[in-house]
């Protein structure tokens, strides 16, 4: 998702969330934007958790090269999650 607004894209990526339960994609998605984005220790507890969830369903979406490739994530997230 990309807004160009980081507070925009989260609030659309937990709405998305919301829509379609147990999508690892949304989920680490949401956890990377929330890790990068909102650095308050809460956050970061609960984009951990997105992101183990994720890896669960689909641990491919862990490699940056697969995510940028195949997800089409934009390279400012992806840069700066790895």
């Amino acid at each position: 998702m990309q807004t160009g607004a980081p507070g925009r894209a989260v609030a659309e990526l937990e709405g998305e969330r919301l829509l379609t339960r147990a999508s690892p994609e949304v989920d680490a998605a949401l956890a990377a934007m929330l890790w990068v984005e909102r650095p308050t220790p809460e956050q970061r507890a609960h984009a951990e958790s997105l992101w183990d969830s994720a890896m669960q369903l689909e641990p491919r979406l862990s490699a940056p090269a697969y995510v940028s490739e195949t997800r089409r994530r934009g390279t400012l997230l992806i840069n700066r999650c790895v």
